[in-house]
């Protein structure tokens, strides 16, 4: 597992499963995230999911939230692949 460097660069946003290793002068920082999965939140990275896939055929998709209908369809679209792929 692999986790991020950062040298007095401003704070950003991680995956909560990316480890991270804070430095902070002499000292050393050790951060812990605790997640939680609501609806939302799996919707959310079921349309991530599929977005990836778009990108990698070379489309720049929507991003989660933008329109309803086209997450609502990417949801639906990674249903079936998941059943798919559970079924070979």
């Amino acid at each position: 597992m692999r986790g991020s460097s950062s040298s007095r660069r401003p704070a950003r946003s991680l995956p909560p499963t990316t480890p991270q290793w804070v430095k902070n002068g002499q000292t050393v920082s050790v951060s812990l995230s605790i997640t939680f999965q609501t609806p939302a939140s799996r919707r959310a990275a079921r349309v991530h999911s599929i977005n990836g896939r778009i990108r990698r055929l070379g489309v720049s998709p929507r991003p989660p939230g933008d329109h309803f209908a086209t997450d609502r369809a990417k949801e639906s679209l990674h249903r079936s692949l998941s059943r798919l792929k559970s079924s070979a």
